[in-house]
């Protein structure tokens, strides 16, 4: 049977927004809780988070929850995370494996920062701007990904990154033998907030009493 979709009233606090992807553009009602990066003077990639709390109004959609199981959307105030990465750098064709193809005479239009380029320093391309049209390099553009989140509490698990703690077999020595972890010197831990994930919450915590409520809570280890 199919299912007739309700008329859906929205929070006086929320508003039509859209967010420009790589895939189009997104169209939604909700509104804006807060947007942190990690960019710094000098540093050629960083990251930007943006978090949107908004009303689902896609009738059949069904999105896996960590504290719900399988959650049917509609109509459901969710939240959105638009994640963002930055970067200024470009390498020589087959050279990292880290961008697109893209002709030099297109750098300024397909960069996102064109006039702050930088060479990989791994690859040491030659100054794209001085090669003859037509020559091809890989350039890295922006990289959205978009989360959405049934509860805070998915949310939390969302800017969660995996962990780090000193291992237990050589005491955290770089460079050793160690077969525990091959000469790291760590292994893997618990995952935790990513630096920018852990500034967004403390951000937006007193605005939404569900990510407070979420971001108090005691985990165990």
């Amino acid at each position: 049977m199919t299912e007739i979709a309700v008329e859906l009233t929205f929070p006086d606090d929320m508003e039509l927004l859209e967010i420009k992807t790589s895939e189009g553009t997104l169209s939604f009602q909700g509104k804006h809780l807060g947007t942190v990066d990690n960019e710094r003077d000098g540093r050629p990639r960083w990251a930007e988070l943006e978090l949107y709390k908004y009303v689902s109004t896609d009738p059949g959609e069904v999105i896996e929850s960590r504290v719900l199981g399988n959650v049917k959307t509609y109509g459901r105030q969710m939240y959105l995370l638009h994640t963002m990465g930055h970067s200024v750098l470009y390498h020589k064709k087959n050279g990292c494996n880290k961008g697109v193809l893209v002709p030099v005479e297109d750098f300024p239009k397909r960069a996102e920062f064109p006039e702050y380029l930088e060479p990989c320093p791994e690859c040491r391309p030659p100054d794209w701007s001085k090669m003859e049209n037509g020559t091809v390099m890989e350039l890295e553009v922006i990289r959205h990904l978009i989360y959405k989140c049934a509860t805070a509490v998915d949310l939390l698990a969302e800017l969660r990154r995996p962990g780090k703690k000193s291992c237990p077999g050589c005491g955290g020595v770089r460079g050793g033998q160690c077969a525990r972890c091959r000469g790291k010197g760590w292994v893997p831990g618990p995952p935790t907030l990513s630096a920018p994930g852990a500034r967004l919450v403390e951000m937006v915590k007193f605005k939404d009493d569900d990510i407070r409520k979420a971001a108090s809570t005691t985990r165990k280890l």
